[in-house]
């Protein structure tokens, strides 16, 4: 991390952040440039906040010395390439083709997140639904499918045709009411944004299906205002938005700075899954499993215990083991454990708590075999985690 080079009498930089405000993604986006300039600037920020923006944000900034933007348009990346002065891009181009310096969300990990939380609901059939483009959609469904095809477990392409131009929300409503009822229930959907999880939900009530009842929802960019403003509160992936905002600010210092832009993008990986009500329900109508799971959610920071969770059935092991292993995909102790690994992984993301400390909230009795499991669970040590997942 660059440290604060700001004196007084030495002129701040001027920075452009192009950037939609209308949606979560560009105001967290902006919430991260604005946090490391305070850490590491300050920075003197040129334009205003757009819901939309367009060419003429660049046309209007005179002098500006750094560009951070979203490549929406050809004409918007160009223009700023003309600028000749370092831009630094947080969405992918149009086409895939890489054209400038970016940091973006690793898509690919975020379609994997999606899969694995729906799955730990009991869910044995899934739907993706939105576009088939831009990059980060097509990234996501592939993603997806490849979990639920290495699971031997159906996944229904609910994304538009390619050969339809892109709908208007109406046009997209009604596609779906048309196909929701070919749906066979209980089913867990996967909606690429949290706005086309939003239509899904409006479309299951105005059919009378029951979410999360027998259908589950959960979106990409935990936008709270999108996903709290619907009559069944969606839950989504918080795919560290924050994050890419100040990785991009870093990023655009060093260029400002004379150093040569990397040869590859920068993937941020996402955060977590925000639960709200839309995936808030267990899909299994085995009612010892549902009991087992939920125990399991309730208790895992007392350090719950395979033997804890058979004291909460009245079934042998045996027969509970190969009952949940059929709802989940999972042993007892492996749900157990994925539990406790969720739960590390949100604590050492969102608080400053020691890893010893977070292992004994965790219920694990060694802290050793904590940081070695965590590793092969995850891929990262505990400390590796934590400074991979702060948003600064």
């Amino acid at each position: 991390m660059a440290k604060h080079r700001h004196v007084s009498g030495i002129r701040s930089p001027s920075v452009m952040v192009a950037v939609s405000t209308g949606a979560g993604y560009g105001r967290d986006i902006v919430r991260g440039v604005i946090e490391y300039s305070r850490r590491n600037g300050p920075w003197e920020f040129l334009g205003q906040v757009q819901p939309v923006v367009d060419t003429g944000v660049l046309r209007r900034a005179p002098q500006v010395e750094g560009i951070i933007l979203e490549q929406r348009s050809s004409g918007l990346v160009e223009l700023a390439r003309t600028r000749q002065v370092p831009v630094v891009a947080v969405t992918s181009p149009p086409q895939g083709a890489v054209t400038l310096p970016m940091v973006i969300p690793d898509n690919r990990a975020v379609g994997k997140l999606a899969f694995e939380h729906l799955r730990s609901l009991g869910h044995r059939q899934f739907v993706v639904y939105g576009p088939r483009n831009p990059v980060f959609a097509a990234d996501r469904f592939e993603a997806f499918m490849s979990m639920a095809d290495n699971a031997n477990l159906s996944c229904v392409d609910l994304r538009w045709p390619t050969n339809v131009r892109p709908f208007d929300e109406e046009q997209e409503l009604a596609w779906l009411i048309e196909r929701l009822p070919d749906l066979a229930c209980p089913v867990g959907i996967f909606a690429l944004s949290s706005d086309h999880a939003r239509e899904v939900v409006f479309a299951c009530h105005r059919l009378g299906i029951m979410v999360p009842e027998q259908v589950a929802v959960l979106g990409v960019n935990d936008d709270d205002v999108v996903c709290e403003l619907c009559a069944t509160p969606i839950s989504a992936i918080d795919h560290g938005t924050e994050r890419i905002g100040y990785e991009a600010a870093a990023l655009l210092d060093r260029l400002m700075q004379g150093q040569e832009p990397p040869d590859q993008p920068i993937i941020v990986p996402p955060k977590t899954v925000t639960i709200r009500e839309s995936t808030d329900m267990l899909a299994s109508d085995d009612p010892e499993v549902v009991n087992a799971l939920r125990f399991i959610r309730k208790h895992i920071r007392q350090g719950t215990t395979v033997r804890d969770v058979l004291e909460q059935v009245s079934v042998c092991r045996r027969t509970l083991e190969s009952r949940f292993r059929r709802v989940t995909g999972r042993t007892v102790y492996q749900e157990i454990t994925r539990a406790r690994i969720d739960l590390a992984c949100k604590l050492l993301a969102d608080t400053d708590l020691p890893i010893p400390a977070i292992s004994d909230r965790c219920g694990f009795n060694y802290r050793t075999k904590f940081s070695a499991l965590f590793k092969r669970e995850t891929g990262l040590t505990p400390r590796d985690y934590r400074k991979a997942h702060r948003v600064w």
